[in-house]
């Protein structure tokens, strides 16, 4: 009985034998084309060399020691499998850059004899040149015209981005809240009748090298009291 079952040990060390999901199934192996893959830029500077459209795809075959008549079952952290059988591409694209991982299974009579799992890096394509996309600014005052001393308030309202800072400037008037945030409110000069009170916005957040216009200015008439 030893003798048996240091051969039994000997035969599986070399692998002649493997055992998983407590069945045999020997020569199962999985083959990945590529373990590391980059996303598709539809505005790459080269896409023809750089990141061109399906090379987020990665072609399996799986190897059997026997024309045993074995089915696959493929099951994907992200993507999905196109095809069947020993031989089908896994498709990665419109998905996130992160590690994913596939695991195939082989089933004979309904049942699981062997398992294996093979993990993939999907990477950013390095040579995209995603453009510039600048926010839009409106800068809107509550009233058009005021009197001397008169309370208007300032909106800046901005699309297409989340501004990370507002600095404001102001003629004819004095800031009296708001000089950090999107809602100003400002008191006209006693001293400005016939002239204009005008606020400037300036937010932050923008990408320097897009060149966005990130200022805007309104006036408001400051009427003489009648």
């Amino acid at each position: 009985m030893l003798k048996f079952l240091a051969i039994f040990i000997l035969l599986f060390a070399f692998g002649y034998i493997s055992v998983i999901y407590g069945q045999t199934l020997g020569g199962f192996a999985v083959v990945l084309s590529k373990t590391k893959v980059q996303q598709w830029c539809h505005i790459s500077k080269d896409p023809n060399v750089a990141c061109p459209f399906g090379g987020e795809r990665v072609n399996i075959h799986v190897e059997m020691g026997s024309e045993m008549d074995v089915s696959m079952r493929y099951h994907v952290s992200g993507g999905r499998i196109i095809g069947s059988g020993k031989d089908v591409v896994w498709d990665l694209t419109n998905i996130l850059p992160g590690h994913y991982k596939v695991t195939v299974k082989a089933r004979q009579g309904g049942k699981s004899t062997a398992a294996v799992t093979k993990r993939i890096e999907l990477e950013p394509c390095p040579d995209c040149d995603v453009g510039c996309t600048c926010p839009t600014l409106t800068l809107m005052p509550s009233r058009s015209t005021v009197g001397p001393g008169d309370i208007v308030v300032f909106i800046a309202n901005v699309a297409g981005l989340k501004p990370t800072s507002y600095r404001w400037k102001v003629e004819n008037g004095k800031i009296i809240k708001g000089s950090k945030s999107k809602e100003l409110t400002v008191r006209a000069s006693e001293l400005g009748a016939g002239q204009k009170l005008t606020a400037t916005v300036e937010i932050g957040g923008t990408d320097l090298a897009c060149s966005c216009m990130t200022t805007d200015s309104e006036t408001v008439e400051i009427l003489p009291k009648r």
